[in-house]
């Protein structure tokens, strides 16, 4: 899978990480995606840290990018996706 494909798909995901309280402008997840479905091993360059206080939209934003359907690729690979939520 390319980044271009993992991004087009995770962009149907913004609407709702605008929801999500103290979300930054830009999201970059780091995703690692198997058969189509994905997950997120990291936000903003920084590992996943869905309890930490400093980032509570880790919480939220990570099942709603781990909801999104990736195409389904016969390899299991990580990508990098840029969000912007402007």
């Amino acid at each position: 899978m390319t980044t271009a494909e993992a991004t087009s798909a995770a962009k149907r995901a913004i609407a709702s990480l605008r929801a999500c309280k103290d979300v930054p402008d830009v999201v970059t997840a780091e995703i690692d995606i198997v058969r189509g479905r994905g997950v997120v091993t990291g936000l903003n360059f920084r590992p996943l840290a869905p309890d930490d206080p400093r980032f509570p939209w880790h919480s939220c934003a990570q099942p709603i990018l781990e909801r999104v359907r990736f195409p389904v690729s016969d390899t299991a690979g990580r990508v990098r996706v840029r969000l912007s939520l402007r």
